[in-house]
């Protein structure tokens, strides 16, 4: 605007001077052409200004259209997220996730299986723990106790001998702990000698371990002297 003013002011003063000649008419006709221009400029300029304003005036008037439209999204993008969340949940509770390493066996069920809580779906054996009952006679157990060696043949294997250490002797006799303890009648009763649960923890290491599965045959031999 100030500009368009100079420009107008400009224009008065060489028209004045041209009336007395006192300028050229091509040097005032230049000046006449840029007051023209610089009042088209202001023109365009006040324009864009009301287009502006018109356009303040209608987001201010919509202000709590767009708030609300906010709130809105946001509140969706919170309920997204926690559907997100259900989701991998519910994802997670598809998967049985075992506790330690082993080997599948004995799988009860199959793909498209429904289950309930508490169905056994499979065994797991730990194959890095393996370890040796070997139900020693009473007689035998007076000098073992945990610590001392064993040497434990694999009738699968040949015979093929495996080292171990004698992990725990259990507390009672095998009888105590059987589904049906053994209880002979006091008229007639007869003495027979108790096994004892030696349990021979392998050691690792060995080559012969992979080859071993649960429930196999062994004979058991402890060291008892040092």
């Amino acid at each position: 605007q100030a500009k368009a003013g100079h420009a107008s002011a400009d224009e008065g003063r060489y028209d004045a001077l041209l009336a007395t000649g006192a300028v050229a008419a091509r040097d005032a006709e230049s000046i006449r052409t840029g007051a023209v221009a610089a009042r088209q400029a202001l023109a365009r300029s006040e324009a864009d200004l009301a287009v502006a304003r018109q356009q303040v005036a209608v987001v201010g008037a919509r202000r709590g259209d767009l708030l609300a439209a906010l709130a809105q999204a946001q509140a969706g993008e919170a309920r997204a997220r926690v559907a997100l969340d259900l989701a991998g949940q519910d994802l997670r509770h598809t998967e049985v996730r075992a506790p330690i390493d082993g080997v599948v066996a004995n799988r009860q069920l199959r793909v498209g299986d429904y289950v309930q809580p508490g169905t056994r779906a499979l065994t797991l054996v730990p194959m890095q723990a393996l370890y040796v009952t070997a139900n020693f006679k009473e007689t035998q157990t007076r000098r073992m106790h945990p610590g001392q060696h064993a040497t434990v043949r694999i009738d699968a294997l040949g015979g093929a001998k495996l080292k171990g250490t004698v992990e725990s002797l259990a507390p009672g006799s095998a009888s105590t702990f059987a589904l049906l303890p053994f209880e002979p009648g006091t008229g007639n009763f007869t003495k027979i000698v108790q096994r004892v649960p030696v349990r021979i923890r392998l050691d690792p290491g060995q080559s012969a371990l992979a080859a071993l599965r649960p429930g196999l045959s062994v004979t058991a031999n402890v060291q008892l002297s040092n």
